[in-house]
């Protein structure tokens, strides 16, 4: 039942966003990432938007992605509350203090589901869970797919599947990413990546501020890439030296 609520939940939210009509008013693209942004009434949407070819095979590109942990910043681990201080991220990511997996919620045939606890730090403390999905696939062309998408929850949907270890503290009301990933051939990934925030912060939804808040996106984006290519890279390299 837990998990139906939540599904519920989650198709709910996606129709009422998708509804919504926003008035782009902002374009930049920064190095091959589109980021747009727009607003509807009191609230603003920002979107970033990216693809590449990456030469490793799907699986491996696929862990790249998911090896949340891995993920920090180093220089930040006297702000850990759940993860022991001396443990050392491998990837950097500039505004992650931490990042955590709560396994043990309902699973369908169809996909693998946990929740990934977060905290960051810009500006200000943030911390929020998202649900992270994984399915697995063929598209019209027989190619294997795998989809990875990444939404941050509210407070009462991760109630409804763990006991939380904090409650929900982010300047967006909304926030999702969803990795796309084709393999083209057994040594290739067509990889494409799109970010959507909402929010109705006085600050944040303001166009003057919209540039700003570009740069931040752009960033985050940059380092997830970077990160996928580090990581295929090295467990490509790990596998070459067992033969």
């Amino acid at each position: 039942m837990k998990r139906q609520n939540l599904i519920l939940l989650a198709t709910l939210a996606a129709s009422l966003s998708s509804h919504a009509e926003y008035k782009i008013d902002k374009s930049e693209d920064f190095g091959g990432i589109a980021l747009r942004s727009g607003k509807n009434d009191s609230v603003r949407r920002y979107t970033g938007s990216a693809s590449r070819t990456i030469p490793y095979p799907i699986a491996v590109v696929r862990k790249g992605i998911t090896n949340f942990a891995d993920k920090c910043n180093n220089k930040l681990r006297s702000k850990r509350e759940f993860t022991p201080a001396s443990y050392d991220c491998k990837y950097h990511h500039e505004q992650v203090v931490e990042s955590f997996l709560e396994t043990g919620i309902p699973q369908t045939a169809q996909s693998e589901s946990y929740l990934v606890g977060k905290k960051l730090y810009h500006l200000g403390n943030t911390r929020y869970y998202e649900l992270v999905e994984v399915r697995d696939g063929t598209n019209e062309k027989g190619q294997r797919t795998t989809s990875i998408s990444q939404r941050m929850l509210g407070d009462e949907e991760v109630t409804s599947l763990i006991k939380p270890k904090f409650k929900k503290s982010s300047d967006f009301d909304t926030r999702s990413v969803v990795y796309t990933l084709t393999e083209t051939s057994p040594k290739e990934t067509f990889l494409t990546y799109e970010y959507t925030a909402e929010t109705d912060h006085w600050v944040l939804n303001k166009q003057l501020n919209v540039p700003q808040i570009f740069s931040s996106i752009s960033k985050t984006i940059k380092e997830a890439l970077t990160v996928i290519d580090k990581e295929a890279s090295e467990q490509s390299r790990s596998v070459a030296s067992q033969y």
